[in-house]
């Protein structure tokens, strides 16, 4: 998901006359329910895995689309 994620925000990027941002929230629930459906090979977590993604992609800070983490 979280590459999915950065490769739309970069497609959006490089389409639209504007930045586009990611908005996230914070849950309140227990890591283990909060992960329970996802397979073990994808309990990364998606804000800070899919900023990374965007780290790496475009080195250039002003260019990359912001992700915003919120509780």
């Amino acid at each position: 998901m979280a590459n999915t994620l950065a490769a739309v925000l970069i497609k959006l990027s490089h389409t639209l006359p504007i930045s586009p941002h990611a908005y996230f929230e914070w849950s309140e629930r227990a890591p283990a329910q909060k992960h329970a459906p996802i397979p073990p090979r994808r309990r990364r977590g998606h804000p800070p895995h899919a900023r990374e993604i965007l780290r790496r992609a475009v080195p250039d800070e002003r260019d990359r689309p912001p992700i915003h983490v919120g509780g």
